[in-house]
């Protein structure tokens, strides 16, 4: 659709990173899951964060998620402190591809 876009028309990213930043997220109750895609043939460690935003002080936690080679990885983040608007950032040892999940 030419001049509109939802989260059911936009299109995902095509590249791989090691770290990402997921802004304006929430942590209320079924609302904020990660899908994290490991497309490499080795293990990769992701390190996932909640942090309110700059204004509201630190990072709540992390949660340590290991997805196997050619494997993706769901993440509850509401396993994380914490009920405010937040960021997300995702860092791995290697090259994965993070982003929000609508399903739990």
């Amino acid at each position: 659709m030419r001049g509109h876009a939802d989260d059911a028309t936009l299109a995902g990213s095509a590249r791989l990173a090691r770290a990402w930043y997921l802004s304006e997220g929430s942590r209320r109750p079924s609302f904020e899951t990660l899908a994290i895609l490991n497309p490499s043939p080795r293990v990769a460690h992701v390190t996932v964060t909640v942090q309110p935003r700059p204004s509201h002080g630190r990072s709540r936690g992390a949660i340590a998620v290991r997805v196997l080679a050619h494997a993706q990885v769901i993440v509850d983040v509401a396993r994380l402190p914490s009920r405010q608007r937040v960021v997300i950032v995702a860092r791995a040892d290697r090259p994965v591809l993070v982003e929000r999940a609508p399903f739990r």
